[in-house]
């Protein structure tokens, strides 16, 4: 990984834009991609070749409530339900000296779960997603 002026990014240098909407109370973001592989065999017990299969895309991001609740609403008044709305995910890493970007296409909220215990101070909701693609745009 690339160190600008001995620095690594950090949290506080992340940016999440979620279908157009600035999220500001995030509290985590983690998103993956993967490609099945399968070893294929051929004489004796060692493989001879490595084959791809399909590629999945899928994550989860942790946000306060009232974020939540403003996803919902605008969701509403597009005519449509959070878990049924396809948006793109913009994570911006963001410092002085330079700037990257990962895009998640396609992605849509796959379940959530709300609860709160005696003593919590807030309510973080995690919402985890599957997507068409991430890449560098």
């Amino acid at each position: 990984m690339a160190t600008i002026n001995g620095k690594q990014y950090e949290w506080a240098d992340i940016d999440i834009v979620v279908g157009g909407m600035h999220v500001s109370t995030q509290q985590a973001i983690s998103y993956k991609r993967a490609i099945e592989k399968t070893a294929i065999y051929g004489k004796g017990r060692q493989p001879i070749a490595i084959q791809k299969g399909n590629a999945s895309y899928e994550g989860k991001i942790s946000l306060l409530q009232g974020e939540l609740e403003a996803m919902e609403i605008a969701a509403t008044a597009a005519g449509s339900d959070l878990l049924e709305i396809s948006f793109d995910i913009v994570v911006g890493y963001i410092d002085d000296a330079t700037v990257s970007y990962d895009y998640i296409r396609g992605a849509q909220f796959t379940e959530y779960e709300k609860g709160m215990s005696q003593g919590d101070a807030n309510m973080v909701i995690e919402l985890p997603f599957t997507a068409l693609g991430i890449g560098k745009k």
